[in-house]
């Protein structure tokens, strides 16, 4: 496993870039190489020649910032991507593609960017800004009373939130929190965009749901959650726009 620190001004940034197209691979990693340069950044872009070799690279780890090509044979950028994400939920992760079919799958793992083939060097330094403002900026989290202990959850893990008798159930992408909390405090707690109470017992992550059916949002996991019966035009309007702004900002 790559040992690694990044920091403006000092330290080691390692770069990973996974694509099975070996030219192309190469091409990206010369591009933030040059750019890092420009920047008087010290930086080392490293290129694999797919997920296996990225894999073993990282061994029980992750790298900081990842370029994954999504269309790639045995394990695709989508599914290394999710272990990643797993491993790390601060790590930054960039898609290359051909297509947008996938940006749905992206915001389940959280993708900082997605550069579209071909693409250009203001693409790349673009994809590279966001990396590193995540990558120097603390995850925001969720703080709840599990009996006598206090977890975290990062935003970005969680699809949604139920109240449910007198507590509350906070559904992450790969469990189910239990708190004796009320709706209202957790609402409080949540001061981000992306939250929205859509219904007197829910609490929806915008960046988790993949679209509308009927009266109900549509998360990532087909788990349909309802739409307050007199806001669902508000609510409808207020998901397309938050939408629609954040994949014109990915662009």
């Amino acid at each position: 496993m790559y040992n690694y620190h990044h920091e403006r001004g000092g330290g080691l940034m390692i770069i990973a870039v996974c694509d099975d197209q070996i030219t192309e691979g190469r091409a990206l990693a010369g591009c933030l190489a040059s750019i890092l340069q420009d920047r008087k950044l010290s930086g080392n872009p490293i290129c694999f020649s797919g997920s296996g070799e990225m894999l073993k690279a990282m061994g029980n780890g992750t790298f900081p910032i990842n370029f994954l090509d999504i269309y790639m044979d045995g394990i695709n950028g989508v599914e290394l991507a999710r272990i990643i994400r797993e491993r790390n939920p601060r790590a930054a992760i960039v898609f290359t593609t051909g297509s947008r079919d996938h940006m749905a799958e992206g915001f389940e793992v959280g993708a900082a960017h997605y550069l579209i083939k071909p693409f250009y060097r203001a693409d790349v330094e673009l994809a590279l800004d966001r990396c590193l403002m995540l990558s120097n900026s603390a995850e925001p989290y969720l703080e709840l009373r599990i009996q006598r202990e206090t977890r975290r959850v990062m935003y970005s893990q969680i699809l949604y939130i139920e109240s449910q008798n007198r507590c509350c159930i906070v559904h992450t992408l790969g469990d189910e929190i239990r708190s004796y909390i009320r709706l209202d405090q957790l609402q409080e707690q949540l001061k981000d965009p992306r939250f929205l109470r859509c219904h007197r017992s829910y609490i929806v992550n915008l960046d988790c749901i993949q679209g509308i059916c009927g009266n109900d949002f549509l998360l990532i996991s087909g788990m349909p959650i309802p739409i307050r019966r007199e806001k669902r035009a508000e609510f409808k309007a207020f998901f397309e726009n938050y939408y629609f702004e954040k994949t014109r900002s990915q662009l």
